[in-house]
């Protein structure tokens, strides 16, 4: 729940470190999916209107590697909004990558990615994936996948009243059917409370009750 997810963030800025947790709170507060944060290239990162373009993931399959792929369907191919707070630290984050650039000289691999391995080349969705396990175990959090991320950032704008179809375009869904079955348990509890908050503002008293 959030204030589940808002504790993470702060271990995550008090005990994590580069790449991996500026990935952690980009899945939070963007609710895209693994391979999507992992394929990201600084071309799409729009720091003037705040705002990321999601176009293309990362996949490891065995035999094969790691290698760039379409998203998962033709509504996964997005452009979200992001909070200030967010694009600053991407803003801090680049200058601490530059930095590293800086310090391997000739071997950096210049990939153009945000996220990368510690050379610079592309990152292993799978590491970030193991990353995140040893992390929650290690820190006495719920054990969550980070898959999970996703979930919360999904339930959070839910439960805080932002339209269905508002989380399934940053989802990345083909309709908001998919998000409204995916999240039916969420969105009943979300009717219960208004159901009750109707009943606080309007109440009605029957006849022969007054």
């Amino acid at each position: 729940d959030d204030k589940e997810a808002a504790r993470l963030i702060r271990l995550v800025l008090e005990k994590g470190y580069h790449p991996f947790d500026m990935i952690i709170i980009v899945l939070l507060h963007t609710g895209m999916r693994r391979g999507e944060c992992c394929a990201l290239f600084w071309d799409d990162i729009d720091f003037e209107n705040n705002t990321i373009s999601i176009s293309h993931s990362i996949k490891y399959l065995t035999g094969r590697g790691i290698f760039d792929d379409t998203p998962k369907n033709e509504s996964s191919v997005r452009v979200i909004k992001v909070g200030q707070t967010v694009m600053d630290m991407l803003r801090e984050y680049r200058v601490w990558q530059e930095g590293e650039a800086d310090k391997l000289g000739d071997k950096w691999e210049n990939s153009g990615r945000v996220f990368t391995s510690e050379k610079g080349g592309v990152i292993n969705p799978d590491t970030v994936s193991s990353w995140f396990h040893k992390f929650v175990i290690s820190n006495d959090l719920p054990y969550v996948s980070i898959h999970s991320l996703r979930h919360t950032h999904a339930t959070i704008l839910i439960s805080s009243g932002v339209p269905i179809t508002t989380t399934a375009k940053r989802l990345g869904h083909t309709t908001a059917a998919t998000t409204t079955k995916v999240y039916a348990h969420t969105i009943a509890s979300v009717d219960a409370k208004a159901a009750e908050f109707m009943d606080s503002i309007l109440p009605v008293m029957p006849a022969g009750m007054n």
